[in-house]
């Protein structure tokens, strides 16, 4: 079981009682190596920073970067510390993780395409809510939209699924590709909740019509409805689109522990969707996938979770003991 972590992430400092925080990840992190995931950080590939430019513009690229630098190492040592948005707290290493983590997506799609099997990608900050020119929702930098990106302009691919299944809507990764056609995108979360969109007729335009697709779920809703809704949107999508490769946004925070998401997912449901996902990258993608941690904010079921979410792409039985 493959997973790219760098410690980098750990000291993206949010400040006192922030839900999005290093402890998630860490728990994230220790749950997997106790569980037999390989964990390593490969290096960046030098096209990086020029492969985050074609999502995010340049001049908001420099401006993150430079409020950073001037930051303290922790953003509880002043009193300003927000960036673009009152969830977005930021400090000296903020910027540095947020392009390591699209650093080691990079990697990790190149590793697939190279022959290696399926990559969890455990960084943080998480990335979805991330629009071409603003932070939101604990996003900088948004890591799948960037590998999705450059799979098409650099790697020649000319359909890209991404699958998120986080609580909340990925309002940035549908924005980015909202008109482009060669990358689909299918969201499963509550609605209404933040950030407020995600509808049903939310489907694309231009080139884009069509290629985008969402299942909002009313909050307190079954394991039952938000799995069940999110394969049935899958099998739809992906037998039209026919994916080359398939991206995921994987956010726990759907799982009925977390203290955000008002959902009642459990690791059985996580396994569930991604098993459905690996089926779909196997019919149609040759077995290409790579996944993104997003949100989970109960760090103990962030850790089973993911642990279930590994075990389902690597295609090993839900529980080790089975």
């Amino acid at each position: 079981m493959r997973v790219f972590f760098d410690p980098v992430a750990l000291r993206h400092d949010t400040g006192p009682h922030h839900p999005e925080n290093k402890e998630r990840l860490a728990a994230c992190v220790a749950g997997l190596e106790n569980a037999g995931a390989e964990v390593s950080a490969p290096e960046s590939p030098a096209r990086t920073l020029a492969s985050v430019e074609k999502v995010h513009a340049p001049g908001y690229v420099r401006r993150l970067s430079g409020t950073c630098a001037m930051s303290p190492p922790q953003a509880r040592d002043r009193t300003f510390s927000l960036f673009d948005s009152p969830d977005n707290p930021i400090s000296r290493a903020t910027f540095l993780a947020s392009l390591r983590t699209a650093g080691l997506g990079l990697a990790a799609v190149d590793s697939v395409l190279a022959g290696g099997g399926p990559v969890f990608v455990s960084m943080r900050p998480p990335g979805h809510h991330a629009l071409a020119e603003e932070a939101m929702g604990f996003c900088f930098l948004n890591g799948v939209a960037i590998a999705a990106r450059d799979l098409v302009e650099s790697a020649g691919a000319t359909r890209v699924l991404i699958a998120d299944f986080d609580v909340h809507h990925g309002n940035g990764t549908q924005d980015i590709f909202w008109e482009d056609g060669r990358v689909a995108y299918l969201s499963v979360h509550r609605s209404p909740f933040y950030p407020y969109s995600g509808a049903v007729d939310e489907e694309g335009e231009g080139k884009g019509r069509g290629t985008t697709r969402n299942v909002p779920i009313h909050g307190g809703a079954s394991e039952e409805t938000y799995v069940g809704g999110f394969v049935a949107a899958l099998e739809s999508l992906s037998e039209r689109f026919r994916p080359e490769f398939v991206l995921v946004s994987a956010g726990f925070d759907a799982h009925r522990s977390d203290p955000l998401g008002g959902m009642h997912v459990t690791e059985h449901g996580f396994f569930e969707m991604t098993r459905r996902l690996r089926d779909v990258a196997d019919v149609f993608a040759g077995g290409r996938v790579v996944s993104f941690l997003e949100g989970g904010y109960d760090p103990e079921a962030l850790a089973a979770s993911a642990v279930a979410h590994l075990r389902a792409l690597q295609g090993l039985p839900e529980r080790a003991s089975d």
